[in-house]
């Protein structure tokens, strides 16, 4: 077996490596100046789920239907862990 400073090549090889202290580590960067927010950001609000084009299509296509309770959660985390058991065919895990 192998141990510290042993390198075990294929069959019952083995090279011994030299010892070898660490040298010190660079130092840490200076911070980079700049604005910690954008001057103008791309949007103020987020959309919500509802004004974006593909969404009902998406839930469509997986044959899903959000409860009130998981539209909420969507809305607010911007994404949703669905179970699969129960749920529409295309969500099961293939055999």
């Amino acid at each position: 077996m192998a141990g510290l400073g042993v390198l075990a090549l294929s069959g019952s090889a083995q090279v011994v490596l030299p010892e070898a202290a660490p040298g010190p580590f660079a130092p840490v960067a200076a911070r980079i100046a700049g604005p910690e927010l954008p001057a103008k950001p791309l949007e103020t609000k987020p959309p919500s789920i509802k004004d974006c084009r593909n969404s009902s299509a998406v839930l469509k296509a997986l044959q899903v239907k959000l409860t009130d309770k998981q539209e909420q959660a969507l809305e607010t985390q911007r994404f949703l862990l669905l179970p699969i058991h129960g749920q529409s065919p295309r969500l099961r895990p293939t055999d």
